[in-house]
């Protein structure tokens, strides 16, 4: 199990996991993908703010 010592760098980690699986076609990402992980806008790596999921 990994710790981050704030949630910054946890969401980073998140992003860097996400844009992984998009960029090898394994999940759906945006269409704008950048070339690397550390280019991603900021719109991409802000968490989910889903309040209704049911």
């Amino acid at each position: 199990m990994t710790f981050y010592r704030t949630k910054a760098r946890f969401w980073d980690a998140i992003s860097e996991q996400a844009f992984f699986h998009w960029k090898n076609g394994q999940a759906q990402g945006p269409e704008d993908l950048p070339v690397a992980a550390a280019e991603l806008p900021s719109r991409y790596r802000r968490p989910c703010t889903v309040f209704n999921a049911a």
